[in-house]
């Protein structure tokens, strides 16, 4: 069965990061990264490990060792070890070790490039099918009778409008449509989703940090959402606001700190 299967597989990535000079000597950096991991059922087992050479001298590191745990049927993943939490209003990524855990639903348009939008026409006699994205014909073909399925449609930021217009061999037309928005992130209308993230920062062990965001579909043109990170040195609360357009797609984050505080006192 597909979950009690096992799975592995070694990546490998060599990088030439910069050369230059160093006080008149000729200076190349190297960088080898290897990401292994290995699965059993939902649960992978990840890492990344580089070794980088300058000058002669070799370093050796390694992070991202974490657990994980799958849960496809849910859209979930649940992450121990060191997991880096980043949220878009925040714009920064914080390694942790500690446990993070996610779920994501649906966007507007699962693909890059592409609408998942499918239009089935039903054609009784000899017709031309044309297919306009932003009133600009995009597609032409003969269709012969029949029932079909129209789709794969290209997408560019902001909203689409589809036109399709089926023109038969007596010259009446049949046209169908629909408005279909594009921006990296829109949720479907109803939908949420969230992540929460906990432990202790990478660099200070003795200082924990939790971080939390959600995110709504309040309807296919616009998606809004929240964010909470706490911290013994401070606070930040943050919102969002993402739309799509007919003249593209804008993205409003703020961020405001509060009950930021000294190392040596109690946050307030």
């Amino acid at each position: 069965a597909p979950n009690e299967s096992f799975r592995a597989a070694l990546p490998l990535e060599l990088d030439v990061i910069g050369s230059g000079e160093a006080g008149g000597d000729p200076m190349t950096t190297y960088r080898a990264t290897a990401t292994p991991w290995g699965g059993y059922g939902p649960f992978v087992l990840e890492n990344r490990t580089w070794v980088e050479s300058r000058n002669g001298e070799t370093a050796l590191e390694t992070d991202s060792n974490r657990l994980v745990w799958d849960v496809r049927n849910r859209n979930s993943r649940l992450a121990v070890g060191q997991v880096n939490y980043r949220t878009r209003i925040f714009q920064t990524t914080v390694p942790l070790v500690g446990a993070s855990f996610y779920r994501v639903r649906r966007s507007v348009s699962d693909a890059a490039v592409t609408s998942d939008y499918r239009q089935t026409v039903s054609v009784e006699s000899a017709s031309t099918v044309n297919v306009y994205m932003n009133g600009r014909l995009i597609r032409s073909y003969p269709l012969q009778p029949g029932r079909y399925g129209i789709s794969d449609f290209p997408l560019a930021p902001g909203l689409n409008t589809i036109s399709i217009e089926i023109v038969d061999e007596f010259g009446d037309i049949q046209t169908f449509g629909a408005d279909i928005p594009f921006a990296g992130g829109l949720l479907e209308p109803g939908y949420f989703d969230f992540g929460v993230a906990a432990g202790v920062r990478d660099w200070e062990p003795d200082y924990p940090f939790f971080s939390g965001v959600a995110r709504y579909g309040v309807s296919r043109l616009f998606t809004t959402g929240g964010a909470l990170q706490v911290a013994t040195d401070g606070q930040t609360a943050g919102v969002d606001a993402l739309t799509a357009t007919r003249f593209g797609s804008f993205y409003s984050p703020r961020r405001r700190p509060f009950g930021t505080c000294e190392r040596s006192s109690p946050c307030r």
